[in-house]
């Protein structure tokens, strides 16, 4: 997880602005963001520590 949020952070602008726990507890799922380029990446971590970005895109806009 720490070598994917270290690209992500560094070679695409992106940082965490949201994370949840499966309800039964076996993934996190992380949302990274750009605020300058507005793209993003889902970032899902198993119970053994293996992440996988699971998908990502080019716009990002808040709902709230």
């Amino acid at each position: 997880k720490d070598v994917f949020k270290k690209f992500l952070e560094q070679n695409q602008d992106e940082k965490l602005i949201w994370y949840g726990i499966a309800e039964d507890g076996s993934k996190l799922t992380e949302l990274y963001e750009s605020t300058k380029t507005k793209k993003w990446t889902i970032l899902e971590t198993d119970t053994n520590g293996i992440s996988c970005a699971t998908i990502g895109g080019n716009l990002s806009t808040f709902l709230k």
